[in-house]
């Protein structure tokens, strides 16, 4: 429950709990999944993704160790680290 998020970009929900992202696109009733694996560790009990104006946030476990905040690229599907 965490693991999902609205993208108001994107106009979907976002689940970011497993090793890739898979997007819920409510017109169309339909998921789809994006092409790149996830750069955080896959955890559905430690991803929390929250909707924020920017797109949804993601933050996990990176996958070399420590902790990450990712926003999700609307245009792309792709997560891009923040700092």
């Amino acid at each position: 429950y965490k693991s999902t998020g609205y993208d108001p970009h994107l106009k979907c929900l976002v689940f970011a709990a497993h090793e890739y992202s898979y997007f819920f696109d409510p017109k169309a009733g339909k998921w789809s999944r994006n092409g790149e694996r996830n750069p955080f560790r896959p955890n559905m009990y430690v991803v929390t993704v929250c909707p924020t104006p920017q797109g949804v946030v993601a933050w996990a476990d990176k996958r070399d160790g420590g902790v990450g905040l990712w926003r999700l690229d609307a245009s792309s599907r792709t997560w891009k680290a923040l700092p």
